[in-house]
């Protein structure tokens, strides 16, 4: 196992969490792809995301994916292809453009991403999609805001489904504690799954 890729809701604490356990493990952090091209090329998230960038969530991780795979390092990934694909399902159900996002799909269906996910770790930062919203509007980034419940219950039933399906690849962190017991069960649980997986 070389990746750990980090899941949840927009709010979970993706970012604050993955960024510390990178400094504990001495990993380099991949920051969301979706949330880098929001900054980069001024996309809409959630709904309102556009084939545009599904296709381009899709070319950065197809890059991204070989350039971890080729990495010597250790990365902690937030986000990856995983919650991608959920989200691309999510917008292809609820928005529309229905055989385009289905084209994409298809292209998630690889040898490359096959073989990134034999070497992912995953860590889902199980939230409510109510608390995501709230937790959403308190972080005071409207650029980033995904505010349709609809899609946000979507993601997060198939997450919870990834879940169920890989439990011996997927550690459940349920974030409804202090930050500090959260993080401390971050530590522990990456720690004892790698020791077991050894």
């Amino acid at each position: 196992m070389k990746v750990i890729s980090l899941l949840g809701l927009p709010g979970s604490g993706k970012s604050f969490y993955g960024k510390n356990l990178a400094r504990k493990f001495k990993a380099r952090f991949l920051p969301e792809i979706a949330t880098r091209l929001i900054y980069e090329k001024g996309y809409t998230p959630g709904m309102k995301g556009s084939i545009d960038f599904d296709k381009d969530i899709l070319k950065n991780n197809c890059k991204t994916a070989k350039e971890v795979l080729q990495s010597c390092e250790f990365i902690v990934w937030e986000g990856g292809p995983v919650q991608d694909v959920i989200f691309l399902k999510g917008r292809m159900n609820l928005v529309g453009e229905k055989d385009r996002r289905e084209e994409l799909l298809k292209a998630y269906n690889n040898v490359l991403f096959d073989q990134l996910k034999k070497e992912t770790l995953y860590a889902f930062f199980n939230v409510n999609p109510e608390v995501s919203l709230e937790r959403q509007n308190l972080r005071m980034k409207p650029e980033l805001l995904t505010t349709s419940l609809k899609i946000l219950q979507f993601v997060n039933e198939n997450l919870m489904q990834f879940y169920r399906n890989n439990l011996e690849k997927v550690i459940l962190i349920n974030i409804n504690k202090s930050r500090k017991v959260v993080q401390k069960e971050v530590y522990d649980k990456v720690a004892s799954k790698f020791d077991e997986i050894k």
